[in-house]
């Protein structure tokens, strides 16, 4: 199950009811009609043209002011873009988004050459340092999309994209459990009084460990950050594979008697892995 989000036409269309000033594209009367009948399902405008979001004005400015910042905003970039709220490698951004790491390279790029995004070594964060607006404008901009996943406004949500949503809340919904509520399929326990959900049909033990290490990105919960390592630690047979993620070098690091900061020591983890008989 996946959604279409923005492209370009629409996104002009939307700055011009920002600002009538802004020409419309040159497209016919019928595919106007359709980007507007999209924006009123996705409740960015009313039934009068109206935009109904504050926030989207404010980045509507930015994109009127700094026109590549519209660029950023086209299809999947601001997926990717989110995922750079902390300092990470491109093949961490990668596995998290499930996008090729080509796609993320040119995204990268193009942030970078706006100057919303700097680069340390072989890392990448969005840059905070120039006052802009846009990071913060971001999360509040992919949380439109909600909507078309027919996500409850009580939802708790990690990821969207393109491809798939993965929330938490306490009620039951139709779609598919993951994260820490499968933990349990692989003796660990249910963990946590919250239900994880995606709309990915079919998982992967990838999949959950993925959507595990989505949700601490936004969560960095030290209970739900053991229980993640703990998971890895019984299954790393079959997620090695992934040790370039900075979670998996950390837990590594744990797991040979380091203290890593923001990670627990290995006498606490060798302690919770007890109760779940992993030996550590």
């Amino acid at each position: 199950m996946g959604i279409l989000m923005l492209n370009k036409t629409e996104i002009l269309v939307l700055l011009h009811l920002h600002n009538p000033e802004n020409d419309l594209p040159e497209i016919s009367k019928s595919q106007l009609y359709r980007i507007y009948a999209k924006l009123k399902k996705m409740q960015v405008i009313d039934i009068n043209l109206i935009i109904k979001m504050p926030f989207l004005h404010k980045l509507l400015d930015l994109c009127e002011v700094y026109p590549k910042i519209l660029d950023l905003l086209l299809g999947s970039n601001p997926v990717i873009l989110n995922l750079f709220n902390r300092e990470k490698t491109i093949r961490d951004v990668e596995f998290l988004s499930g996008y090729k790491k080509a796609y993320i390279s040119r995204v990268v790029k193009l942030a970078v050459s706006v100057g919303v995004m700097s680069k340390n070594k072989n890392r990448y964060i969005l840059n905070r340092k120039i006052d802009l607006g846009f990071v913060e404008l971001l999360p509040l901009y992919l949380d439109v999309f909600r909507v078309c996943y027919g996500i409850p406004n009580n939802a708790t949500v990690y990821f969207i994209s393109d491809k798939e949503v993965l929330v938490s809340l306490k009620l039951s919904i139709e779609f598919n459990m993951t994260a820490y509520s499968r933990y349990d399929d692989y003796k660990l326990g249910l963990f946590g009084n919250e239900n994880y959900y995606t709309s990915k049909q079919k998982l992967t033990i990838e999949d959950i460990f993925r959507h595990s290490l989505l949700v601490l990105e936004k969560n960095n919960d030290f209970k739900l950050k053991i229980m993640a390592m703990l998971f890895y630690c019984k299954n790393k047979s079959k997620l090695l594979k992934f040790d370039y993620l900075e979670f998996v070098k950390n837990t590594e690091l744990v797991l040979s008697g380091n203290n890593v900061i923001g990670f627990p020591k290995l006498s606490e983890l060798r302690e919770k892995g007890e109760v779940y008989d992993i030996e550590l």
